[in-house]
């Protein structure tokens, strides 16, 4: 039996995982009633049925737990090896770009000029 399927059995913890659960509402309901030191004592009881379910969950899943951290780990390190990876990518792309972007800009220029002077070949020829 999970933990969730425990608190749904228990009257005093149910109220909690109804979806439609207000604290304001339930505080009030409590004062009005005077019974707070009484619903104290129940959420210090509920408090401590949390935390040994939480510490149960954790003991029987401790393994998986473990793995899945040794996982991220392995992720973090994978990740940060393709981050260097694309890092230098990018880089040899600028440097391309930088060298190949000398030589069109100087034969962009040197059409533009044989360019022109076919034109001013063709004035004068007329």
């Amino acid at each position: 039996m999970n933990a969730i399927q425990k608190f749904e059995e228990d009257p005093l913890l149910l109220e909690f995982l109804k979806e439609d659960y207000n604290p304001e509402v339930y505080s009030s309901n409590v004062i009005a009633a005077q019974k707070v030191s009484a619903s104290l004592q129940i959420l210090r009881d509920g408090i401590d049925k949390i935390d040994a379910a939480l510490e149960d969950h954790v003991s029987e899943h401790y393994e998986d737990l473990i793995n899945q951290a040794t996982g991220m780990d392995i992720l973090e390190e994978s990740l940060v090896l393709v981050k260097g990876r694309v890092e230098l990518i990018q880089r040899s792309m600028t440097n391309i770009k930088r060298r190949l972007s000398e030589p069109y800009l100087q034969m962009q220029t040197r059409t533009k000029q044989l360019s022109r002077l076919q034109k001013s070949c063709d004035v004068l020829r007329r």
